[in-house]
């Protein structure tokens, strides 16, 4: 990290450039989709209290749409192996399509769960792909960068899109007189918004050349597995990133579909929210282009358990907080701080098993991921209509605390191994204060 600011651009510029053009369009894809997923994010939840729906409503959706991911998740895998990766991206992308679609137009409760469920199996084939297809469509020197390049990218756009989605209500409200910005017409007009972008992302996908996923798959088991001396052991790391993914997960649906109306019961207009959600985007994408930097310096594990309880503090002081002079600014650091290792982990991941079987990890990291995100969002609105915020908010605080700190113990000695096994060692730490 020694570098200056032009030789660290230098060297992104040049693994970009290195990048395959499967890469490239599928980066493309990723970012129209994006789009939605921003303005969904903004707008989504405000939209179903418009619609008359309680809170606890709210959570039931989030969470029905989470557990169907994580449901189709190991058949999604299943169907990469056997079509390959570009057809399953593909249905993911239909199927988010038809989900957003449904959500924007319907409103009645039973519709409203069959296209979330629509949405999440959606998601569920885009995201046990990813990583896999990424990993596959790279080479050891670019790896890292290329994942890295992702999760920023994917943050940049989903910047306009919370953007969008703050800021569209409020010119719906102002063309359409007698809509109230805040009301379920504009809302409603800037979710199918969101639905044109999700339906563009399938294009760039008909264009990707299938990786000869079947070849890789026979070659990487002619070859000796680094990450796993034994079947047992081999186990054993999937099942801790399992246990990681169900903790880290459980806390984050106790919280996160509930942010934009926290913000709003706090006093904030939807533009007010668009703005806050748009800056901790801006935050995260700044960590996540500095934490394959960190990665290199203090190796993976490090970086990952030492970001997310960097990220505590600051969700404890949104819990106890009143003020949103002290929330917004506490909300942005955490965001930026939990999830700026996101990819570190990923690749991280991808490199602990054989290739053979990144799919599977994936799709059970996913599984476990949705699973628990479901069951923590119907919890999460059945405590803040009893309890209020602070209670579950706090709850996420000591979930993630436990899910860094189990990081630790699970991966430190696989994480020194692989940089013996690739040539180098973690730099040693400066000697400022």
């Amino acid at each position: 990290m020694r570098g200056s600011v032009p030789t660290v651009l230098h060297s992104y510029l040049d693994k970009i450039r290195s990048f395959s053009p499967n890469a490239k369009l599928f980066l493309l894809s990723s970012a129209l989709a994006s789009v939605q997923s921003g303005i969904f994010q903004v707008v989504l939840a405000l939209y179903i209290v418009a619609l008359g729906h309680a809170r606890d409503f709210l959570g039931v959706i989030t969470g029905f749409g989470a557990l169907v991911t994580g449901i189709v998740s190991l058949p999604a895998a299943a169907v990469a192996h056997a079509t390959g990766h570009r057809r399953a991206l593909l249905a993911g992308a239909i199927l988010s399509s038809l989900g957003a679609l449904g959500i924007a137009v319907f409103s009645s409760r039973d519709v409203l769960l069959f296209f979330e469920a629509c949405l999440g199996a959606g998601t569920a084939f885009t995201f046990v792909n990813t990583a896999p297809f990424l990993a596959e469509n790279s080479g050891d020197a670019e790896r890292a960068y290329l994942f890295s390049v992702n999760s920023t990218m994917l943050l940049a756009v989903a910047v306009v899109g919370n953007s969008l989605g703050g800021a569209l209500p409020e010119v719906f409200g102002r063309l359409a007189p007698g809509w109230n910005p805040s009301g379920m017409g504009p809302l409603r007009a800037t979710m199918l918004v969101g639905v044109a972008f999700v339906a563009a992302s399938a294009a760039p996908l008909v264009a990707l050349k299938e990786s000869s996923f079947h070849r890789v798959r026979e070659a990487a088991s002619r070859l000796p597995d680094v990450s796993c001396s034994d079947t047992k052991a081999h186990l054993i790391v999937i099942g801790r990133f399992v246990t990681t993914s169900v903790v880290t997960s459980l806390g984050a649906g106790l919280m996160i579909p509930f942010l934009p109306v926290f913000l709003a019961d706090k006093g904030a207009s939807p533009p007010v929210i668009g703005l806050v959600f748009a800056g901790s985007m801006v935050m995260t994408m700044a960590g996540t282009l500095l934490a394959p930097l960190l990665a290199e310096r203090w190796g993976s594990v490090k970086t990952v358990a030492v970001t997310q309880i960097a990220s505590v503090p600051f969700l404890v002081a949104m819990a106890l907080a009143r003020d949103t002079a002290v929330i917004v600014p506490a909300m942005l650091l955490r965001s930026a701080l939990m999830n700026m290792s996101g990819p570190v982990d990923s690749s991280f991941s991808m490199e602990a098993v054989s290739a053979r079987d990144r799919a599977i990890l994936s799709s059970l990291r996913g599984m476990a991921w949705n699973i628990s995100w479901a069951g923590g969002s119907v919890a999460g609105g059945v405590m803040i209509e009893r309890f209020g915020y602070a209670v579950p908010f706090l709850i996420t605080a000591t979930l993630y605390l436990a899910s860094a700190i189990m990081y630790v113990l699970f991966f430190s000695k696989l994480d020194l191994r692989q940089s013996r096994m690739a040539g180098h060692h973690p730099r040693p730490r400066s000697q400022g204060r």
